[in-house]
């Protein structure tokens, strides 16, 4: 989520990260329930925790604090009370939550994004540019400058090639002119961009050999 030049939100998300699922969700969110006047006033609230308050949070509803693993029933408390910081709520939901001004924290670290191996999707609503923005993972090349998180740094890699960039912006729209669903599942991905160029070169070297 991004506000007045900041990212006011960065929300990892367990489950259904891809288009027809966490995508969807937010599409539908926008295109529905989109209330600007609310949603900015339920945004401004947040406040960004450092990772010392986070892990005081979780140490607050019984994770043991020497320890890096938590019992379910300490999860759900968390989540119960923290759901924008919990990681299974994720997509239209956590917006619903922040509209209707439940959320209370915040945790605006990008960092994620560097990662496009593990960080196959991600989605950003810029009230800024008043955009919705889809990012897809699995980048095997580098960012153009332009591109929202090339400045986002890389982990280092030491004594082999680097396979994964930062995950490249796929597709955006306008808040004032959003697609349907299936539309926006219209467009192609890069992976099945890939896949249809390398078949098509396989069936031209047949075709030549």
């Amino acid at each position: 989520m991004v506000l007045n030049g900041e990212y006011k939100l960065a929300k990892y998300g367990q489950w259904d990260g891809y288009r027809e699922g966490v995508g969807a969700d937010i599409l539908k969110f926008l295109r529905d329930e989109f209330n600007r006047e609310k949603f900015i006033k339920g945004l401004q609230q947040l406040k960004p925790v450092t990772d010392a308050e986070y892990k005081a949070l979780w140490n607050a509803c019984g994770a043991d604090p020497n320890s890096d693993m938590v019992t379910m029933d300490v999860s759900a408390k968390f989540q119960k009370a923290h759901p924008e910081l919990s990681r299974d709520p994720s997509g239209g939901e956590v917006l619903r939550i922040i509209q209707a001004g439940k959320a209370k924290y915040s945790n605006p670290n990008i960092s994620f994004a560097a990662d496009s191996l593990f960080c196959e999707w991600a989605y950003v609503v810029d009230l800024d540019k008043n955009t919705f923005e889809i990012y897809e993972g699995f980048n095997e090349t580098p960012l153009d400058p332009s591109e929202r998180f090339a400045g986002v740094p890389l982990e280092k890699e030491s004594g082999r090639k680097r396979e994964y960039y930062q995950v490249r912006l796929l597709k955006s729209y306008s808040l004032r002119r959003l697609p349907t669903v299936k539309t926006m599942l219209r467009v192609p991905s890069f992976s099945s961009r890939r896949q249809r160029a390398k078949k098509q070169a396989e069936k031209n070297n047949l075709v030549a050999a």
